[in-house]
């Protein structure tokens, strides 16, 4: 009953399958496919590892609830955590969700449902719908949310459930089973458990990963629609992207914050915000490493490029651009890991105006001249280069959240373990250095060449050796 296809693509995803190569066809040992079902040639990123999901978090498991086809790419994941008795995943599912449902109907998504495992009738809905047919589980669902008020805080959920589920098949009978099989629930919470020590899981009671990038549920509905056309569009462009038009965005410019020298071989382009989960440990944790290794030695250098989110985002952002010199590194890093005490505790989307005086004693803190931030903060000057910045990585590389990183020109989707950065900083160091063997080679090779061809355009315009004149013999006198 449950489950059509997703038996052997669960399997794998488990085992942690990284991408195989386009002539060999990805096969887990011991894995017994449905019929009918082929495996790609190529597993997608978002059943690999990466930042948040290191450690499996946000893999396909056999808990899941999916809506699309997850063997069909390329196409964007969703994964979607949600307390199912909040008031705001009833929101969610009237305001937002249509637009993924279609998206996952016309094979663009992949909607991945999990529970938060916050209220135990959340979890009685969901694990409810989990023992449906895949193809019935999110419809149930959003049945279900219509009528949330009535059963949230309920002894029981059961008699208002009972009408729905009948509708999709489900008896009273199949109703006892699935509750009476409570391994699904420990998974469910074991799992959430893993999120929130992972920080996979924040405060809000629905949140978003899309393609690995954390999005909260409940934003406008015209900014959550236009960041999910461009994750779209951005999985689907291939090599589309204008060559031209990246490499003038991924160019140094004057007044690009760098930590290294402008001359290293290898470049790491930033683009974050004070807003985000990701930003603070970044500076915290990798840049230190990243300056032992490959900085101090002037291999790579990191610039960071704002990219804010929200209105609350724009302001903070601002300030923390006009802080002079290298304290900037320090005050970005303070900041953006105390966000949790500037940022709307309802929604990091909600405008909050005591932020800014927030952010500013921790810039006082640090003895900066607030009269001069304050005033560069409010400037157009300043409010234009990071809308510009924005923009232009929005319209060259579809960008629609952070962390998002340009490597050596090589796009790279959230963040990761060091030892997955230090292996492709290596890579491109080696490019590089080869790259320089080459023009190197290139130049002495024109140089002997220029050599020997000045050599022989000088032998062919010098003047002729003149012969000399024969000795006039004098015949002898007789």
């Amino acid at each position: 009953m449950r489950r059509f296809l997703l038996t052997g693509l669960f399997l794998l995803a488990a085992a942690g399958v990284s991408a195989q190569s386009p002539t060999t066809p990805a096969k887990a040992p011991g894995v017994k496919l449905p019929p009918g079902v082929v495996l790609p040639k190529e597993i997608p990123f978002y059943l690999q590892r990466g930042y948040f999901n290191r450690n499996g978090t946000l893999t396909l498991d056999t808990n899941d609830i999916v809506r699309g086809n997850p063997m069909k790419f390329p196409k964007v994941s969703v994964f979607i955590y949600a307390d199912l008795a909040h008031p705001d995943s009833a929101k969610f599912f009237a305001r937002q969700y249509p637009k993924l449902k279609a998206d996952a109907d016309a094979d663009r998504t992949l909607l991945i449902l999990r529970d938060r495992a916050e209220s135990p009738n959340s979890l009685i809905l969901y694990r409810l719908a989990w023992c449906m047919p895949n193809e019935y589980s999110f419809d149930f669902v959003e049945e279900a949310l219509k009528q949330q008020a009535k059963w949230a805080k309920a002894p029981t959920p059961r008699p208002f459930f009972e009408p729905i589920y009948r509708t999709y098949g489900m008896e009273r009978a199949d109703y006892d089973s699935c509750l009476a099989d409570d391994a699904t629930q420990k998974r469910v919470k074991a799992h959430a458990e893993k999120a929130r020590e992972l920080r996979v899981l924040r405060t809000n009671p629905i949140e978003l990963y899309v393609n690995s990038y954390y999005f909260p549920g409940l934003v406008d509905e015209a900014f959550f629609t236009n960041a999910l056309d461009k994750s779209v569009r951005k999985i689907n462009r291939d090599m589309r992207i204008d060559p031209v038009a990246a490499q003038k965005v991924l160019t140094l410019r004057d007044d690009d914050r760098v930590f290294g020298a402008r001359t290293a071989p290898v470049q790491l382009y930033v683009y974050e915000t004070p807003e985000s989960l990701t930003s603070g440990p970044f500076l915290r944790d990798m840049l230190p490493l990243m300056k032992r290794d490959y900085i101090d030695a002037g291999k790579l250098a990191v610039i960071f490029r704002p990219y804010p989110w929200f209105r609350t985002g724009d302001e903070v952002q601002a300030l923390v651009e006009c802080v002079p010199g290298d304290a900037y590194w320090n005050i970005y890093q303070t900041v953006a890991l105390q966000n949790p005490n500037w940022l709307n505790p309802k929604g990091d989307w909600l405008y909050t105006p005591e932020a800014l005086p927030k952010v500013r004693n921790i810039l006082r803190s640090a003895r900066v001249d607030l009269a001069k931030v304050d005033a560069c903060a409010a400037s157009d000057a300043t409010k234009k280069r990071i809308a510009t910045l924005r923009d232009e990585a929005n319209t060259t590389f579809d960008m629609f959240f952070t962390p998002t990183y340009y490597l050596g020109g090589d796009e790279i989707l959230g963040g990761m373990v060091y030892d997955a950065w230090k292996a492709k900083i290596d890579a491109k160091i080696e490019q590089a250095q080869q790259a320089a063997e080459r023009a190197e080679r290139m130049k002495q090779i024109k140089a002997d060449i220029d050599a020997r061809f000045a050599a022989f355009s000088t032998s062919m315009t010098a003047p002729a050796p003149v012969a000399p004149s024969p000795t006039a013999v004098r015949p002898a006198k007789p």
